[in-house]
């Protein structure tokens, strides 16, 4: 099976949008949550992975629109994206995102998480940093020798790595972030966004990662109009 596989969105309509037209041809498609959050369309966003994905599951910004609010803004940031979810998800959009799993798990040999591979750590909540690859190899070693895949976001850093040993191999892959950093190219006429994602042969274990341009406008537009203190990074 070919399995698209993105995650953190973070609101990023156009880039969810650039990212979802570039998957034709996959067999399946996966999210590895933080579907909401800063950068404006929060429900739109919600909305299109409910269309197009089968297998999603929430992120540590995603908790922002639990009811017992577990992810509670600290940040003048925080704030910021907190009310934003709270004003512009629907309640629609809202119950279908809390009904969506921390982990989940596909033919029992694949494992899609937000942060860790484990229930009690999948979503990042709290200062977890998540998963860097110097840590892939020891955290293949916390699930079962059943695990083939482990497909988790959260930090932001697109690579995948084979580990462990000739008769043990484990894939474990991040697919990079759709919406966040917010990294623009303004080198041309209007500025372009760079969203990334990978597509994952479950059979044989390759992994392709791809990064696709999308018009930032209006994400620009928006962080501006509502003086969102979110810092922009560009890449000249």
């Amino acid at each position: 099976m070919k399995l698209g596989v993105f995650a953190d969105i973070h609101g990023n309509a156009p880039a969810l949008e650039a990212v979802l037209d570039s998957l034709d041809g996959v067999d399946a498609i996966a999210c590895l949550g933080d579907i909401v959050g800063i950068l404006g369309s929060p429900d739109t966003c919600v909305s299109l992975v409910r269309r197009h994905a089968d297998y999603a599951v929430y992120g540590n910004h995603d908790s922002r629109a639990f009811d017992d609010r577990a992810f509670l803004p600290q940040r003048d940031v925080d704030v910021f994206e907190y009310e934003l979810i709270t004003d512009r998800l629907s309640e629609r959009n809202d119950t279908w995102l809390q009904k969506q799993p921390a982990i989940d798990t596909i033919d029992d040999r694949i494992i899609l998480a937000h942060c860790r591979p484990t229930a009690d750590h999948a979503v990042g909540v709290g200062t977890d940093p998540g998963v860097y690859p110097q840590s892939f190899e020891e955290t293949a070693r916390t699930v079962g020798n059943e695990t083939e895949i482990i497909l988790l976001g959260h930090t932001h850093h697109q690579h995948s790595e084979i580990v462990g040993s000739p008769d043990q191999e484990t894939l474990v892959c991040n697919p990079g972030a759709v919406g966040l950093p917010f990294r623009t190219d303004c080198s041309g006429d209007e500025p372009t966004g760079i969203a990334e994602y990978v597509i994952v042969d479950t059979t044989t274990k390759e992994c392709v990662h791809h990064s696709v341009r999308y018009d930032s406008t209006s994400v620009i537009e928006f962080l501006k109009t509502n003086e969102s203190p979110l810092g922009m990074t560009t890449d000249d």
